[in-house]
């Protein structure tokens, strides 16, 4: 995947002299290193000022200050399609400024500061020295490569692409309106402006990859324009993670229009909220009447053992006590009638 970084190497703090010079007869260094003895030169001011370290070939060494000094040494691989295309970048960085950069889609390195001139052009001098710079696009990277996509799960999550308008203005006059891309990973991706189905260019501003923390990556498309009735803006997306672009659109309408359409919304709500009203006072109503024709009128008395309470219904029997029995009946909500049989 395009700027996907598999591997980054930062070597020691090294500090390169500016010109050539001998240390109190000592070993003599130039601008990307020093030969001779191990050990710093005796004497002040080089002694304590500077320890000597050894390089990796041809027995250079490299003076690096005692403190206060940051020189940073960063590799990175970047792929496409996975090893179909490869680059190898070697990045130079002094105090948090980059200042030297060696490219394998260039095979040369590249001085991004007058200081590092010297070195470049002392180690593009070195044919050997870069054919192994650049041949680690194939045995560093590509060989990382091969070994993480066994264990490494790709990543890819979707954008949510919304569009809106920055100013609730009429039509006919200058508005922005922006394509918000969210959640999306990874960071290689396409967003298009489109007006009636064809592509703007002019006026179309960008905010640039944003990361939101967790990996993914947000970002603001946005373009300045005129809308007029009846234009269609949409906004085309293409990300990895989808196999078919995510298009969203925003129609301009003049004033009328959106007023009837919240017209008649509002007048569909205010009909659903009348309905609503009317279906629970036909219902309440239908169960008070239930409940009236249920209810009969209610009468206590006491014969023996033989306890009448309440009537529901049109007729009632009353529990059996003893050898004495009763009921209750009750028809078409008239008195009721207590029969007693013994």
């Amino acid at each position: 995947m395009l700027g996907q970084l598999v591997g980054c190497l930062v070597q020691p703090t090294v500090y390169r002299t500016p010109t050539p010079t001998t240390l109190g007869g000592g070993p003599r260094c130039w601008q990307w290193g020093c030969r001779g003895p191990v050990f710093p030169p005796p004497g002040f001011p080089a002694l304590g000022r500077f320890a000597i370290v050894p390089h990796q070939r041809d027995g250079l060494f490299i003076p690096v200050p005692a403190a206060h000094f940051l020189h940073q040494v960063k590799q990175e691989c970047h792929f496409s399609n996975g090893t179909e295309w490869v680059q190898y970048l070697e990045r130079h960085i002094y105090e948090g400024q980059e200042t030297l950069r060696f490219d394998s889609d260039l095979g040369e390195f590249r001085a991004l500061t007058e200081l590092s001139r010297p070195e470049e052009k002392a180690w593009n001098s070195q044919k050997d020295f870069l054919q192994r710079k650049q041949a680690k696009a194939f045995w560093v990277c590509r060989h990382n490569y091969r070994v993480s996509e066994r264990f490494l799960v790709p990543q890819q999550s979707e954008p949510t692409v919304t569009v809106y308008p920055t100013k609730t203005q009429r039509l006919q006059h200058h508005n922005l309106l922006v394509c918000s891309v969210n959640g999306f990973y990874p960071g290689h991706i396409e967003v298009r402006w489109l007006r009636n189905g064809q592509e703007e260019e002019a006026g179309v501003v960008s905010t640039g990859l944003i990361r939101n923390g967790d990996w993914t990556f947000q970002t603001l498309v946005m373009l300045e324009t005129v809308p007029r009735s009846g234009e269609v803006y949409t906004c085309q997306v293409r990300h990895p993670s989808s196999t078919s672009p995510v298009t969203v659109e925003w129609r301009a309408q003049s004033g009328s229009a959106q007023s009837k359409v919240l017209s008649g919304a509002g007048g569909f709500v205010l009909g659903l909220l009348f309905l609503g009203a009317g279906l629970l006072i036909y219902f309440r109503a239908q169960k008070g009447k239930e409940l009236l024709a249920a209810e009969a009128p209610r009468w206590w008395g006491e014969l023996g053992l033989c306890w009448v309470s309440s009537g529901y219904g049109n007729a009632l029997e009353a529990s059996l006590s003893l050898s004495v029995s009763c009921s209750l009946e009750i028809r078409n909500n008239q008195l009721p009638v207590l029969r007693v049989e013994t």
